[in-house]
């Protein structure tokens, strides 16, 4: 992999601007750690990387889930261009640690079913 391609979270507000695109991080960015245990999709050998913080109580991220994603996944994914690591924030509900660590727990007994 020669690059972080993307690192993308969420802020919680559906009104909030866009931030500037600017240089892509390196891979020895934080957000760049422990990769190995996050839930991937794609080739891991891929030139880029997309990185992305979700809250499963986010009704931001559901948007994100529900309409991109799955145009990210064809168009970027799925040919191999970039592989996609999704890592969780638990930040807009009391509940989202624990739905966080459901997650977790079924990526780590099925990465398939996650």
């Amino acid at each position: 992999m020669t690059g972080l391609g993307l690192a993308a979270g969420c802020v919680g507000r559906p009104t909030s601007p866009t931030p500037a695109p600017g240089p892509a991080p390196a891979l020895d960015s934080p957000a760049a750690t422990d990769l190995d245990v996050q839930p991937w999709l794609g080739d891991r050998s891929a030139d880029r990387l997309v990185i992305v913080f979700e809250d499963p109580s986010c009704p931001v991220c559901r948007i994100f889930e529900e309409r991109t994603f799955p145009r990210v996944r064809e168009e970027l994914v799925d040919p191999g261009r970039v592989a996609f690591v999704s890592r969780g924030f638990p930040a807009s509900a009391s509940w989202a640690p624990v739905g966080l660590q459901l997650l977790e727990a079924t990526f780590a007994r099925d990465p398939a079913a996650f």
